[in-house]
This record gives structure tokens, sequence and C-alpha cells, in this order.
């Protein structure tokens, strides 16, 4: 709010609104930045921004970086204002939620998830004044496009095909499905929710049932909206079931066994939002018995799965 904070920031999948918002919040005419994985790159002049920090990737995985005038410094932690990061990438720890204790100057953590409920506890702070915000908004068109992957894969049988060619055998034809015709039902109207609602209706999905807490207006490519209490009486006919939730009192088993067992056998499920949202156990018990045709998890009860866990080969 001051305009004076240098900004510690982390961005990913090549998108540049999170570096805006920095450079706006930034009056020095560059920004420190600070990486655990992929492409970082803050600055008033945002391509040789890009283009340093891509060359600089390797470094700024292992060190506090900062870049002043196309060059690069290291930082202590008590230099650093404001971090946008997340602290753990796909189960391989790089940095612990613990150490923003050591940054005695924050003032501001924005996590790179659009949830951050790892982050509400104040004593992981060095001061409750510390101002916590999210990634909202930021993996919308990647996610989506990601649920359409997995989607199609799931109606064309990819996974299949996959194992038999690298088995070299030449398996038989399956029956495929398409996404034309189709009842898709999304379970969080969010980015993400309505990105990929809008890319459904452009592939011909001839029903979009979007489902959020309230029934306020949303997205056209929704062409209807229910609200959670209502989306018992929408998993029977729905060929593709879609959660995109954050997690949440309300959200946390949200498919049951029970609204499992509401679906057809010929169902999909694929979860992107979070692990808690899914009975993990039932689902897997559903899919191993035949009650759902095939599910693509994004996320799950406990990340990294452990060995040997039923997921693996469900």
């Amino acid at each position: 709010g001051t305009n004076e904070i240098p900004i510690c920031g982390y961005t990913t999948f090549g998108t540049p609104e999170l570096a805006e918002m920095a450079v706006k919040a930034c009056t020095h005419g560059n920004a420190v930045l600070l990486a655990n994985h992929g492409l970082v790159a803050f600055g008033k002049d945002l391509k040789k921004a890009y283009n340093i920090a891509g060359n600089m990737e390797s470094l700024a995985k292992t060190q506090w970086q900062c870049m002043c005038a196309g060059k690069m410094n290291v930082l202590t932690k008590e230099q650093i204002d404001a971090v946008l990061v997340r602290f753990q990438t796909y189960g391989q720890t790089t940095s612990k939620p613990g150490e923003l204790k050591d940054f005695t100057n924050l003032k501001w953590f924005c996590g790179s998830f659009a949830g951050v409920d790892a982050y509400l506890d104040e004593s992981l702070y060095p001061s409750p004044a510390v101002m916590l915000s999210n990634s909202s908004g930021a993996y919308g068109v990647t996610i989506a496009e990601h649920i359409v992957m997995v989607a199609l894969m799931l109606l064309r049988h990819a996974p299949v095909y996959c194992a038999e060619q690298a088995a070299g055998r030449w398996g038989e034809v399956m029956p495929m499905r398409s996404i034309i015709g189709s009842t898709i039902t999304v379970v969080g109207t969010g980015d993400i929710g309505t990105e990929f609602a809008r890319r459904a209706k452009a592939l011909g999905a001839k029903s979009i049932r979007g489902v959020r807490r309230t029934k306020k207006a949303a997205d056209p490519a929704f062409d209807e909206i229910h609200t959670n209490d209502e989306l018992d009486g929408l998993l029977p006919d729905t060929d593709i079931l879609v959660l995109a939730l954050p997690a949440t009192g309300e959200t946390r088993g949200i498919l049951s066994a029970e609204r499992i067992a509401l679906l057809p056998a010929s169902a999909y499920v694929v979860n992107v939002g979070r692990g808690s949202a899914i009975d993990q156990a039932a689902l897997i018990d559903a899919l191993n018995g035949g009650r759902l045709a095939g599910a693509a998890l994004d996320v799950f009860e406990e990340e990294p799965i452990p060995a040997g866990d039923p997921a693996w080969t469900a």
C-alpha cells in the first residue's frame, strides 16, 4: 500500500500477471525475485526481465536472487520484504513454511496457489501484520487445458493405448466417446471452472452445469447454475464430473461415497482442486469395481502418493 516495498516475486507458466502487479508496487526500477522452480522475472522492462531470468533459472532454484539493472545479487532473508512463492513443489520440499519467520522484515506473503489454507496460522510469520494473499486467477487457462486433455484421454482410452504401445502390443480398437453431446457438471465456477466450461462449450458439449454456493450470475458458458445442495440431482446423468474447488470445511468430502454411487457407471471424474474434496477410498473402490468409467486426479489426500497406495493401481 505504500508503494515502497521491494518485491520478491514468483510467477509460473510464463504468465506476466503477477509480475505486472509486482512492478506496480515497486518504485525502485527493479524487483527482487525468488524461485524454487520455473521462470521468474519482475522488472519495469518485462521482456528484458524475462530474458535475464531465463538465463538464471537454475541459479534461482537455489539462491535468493535480486535483479538490479540486469545484474544478479544474492540477498539475505532479512532484506526481503515480500515473498510470492510456493514452498513445496510436487512433494519435494525446497523450503519449509516455518522459514517464513526468518524473513524478519516480511510485510507480504503471496502463495502461488489459489488456496492458502496451509498458511493461515499467524505463528508462521515474524509478525501478525504480514499480509497474506493468494494467486487466484493465475491458473485458469493452463488448468482448463489440462482438464480438456485428461477428459479426452479418458474418453478415448489413451492410457490403455499408451500401455499397449509400451508393451509392444497391437491392441484391440476400443469404443471411443466424444465431448460432443456430453453432459458436464463443473463443481466450482471460479477461474478454472469457467475457463474449462468455455472450452467444453466450444468442443460441443450438450449441457454444462455449474455448481456453486449461490445462484448468482455466472459466465454464459454455463447452461445452468445450481447450488451445492442440488448436486445430488445432477449426478445421475453426468458424463464428466469436474471438481475445481478450494479446501474449505464446506468442500471437504463433497464427493462422498454416497454421491459417487449416484454417478452412472459410464461417468468420468476429474479433480483439479483439492484432494480433500473426494472420499478417495470410495472412489478407488468404485473404479476397481467397475462402477465408474475412470478418473483423472491432479490432487490427492496425501501428496506425494505413498508407495503401495491403491491409488497407483486403481
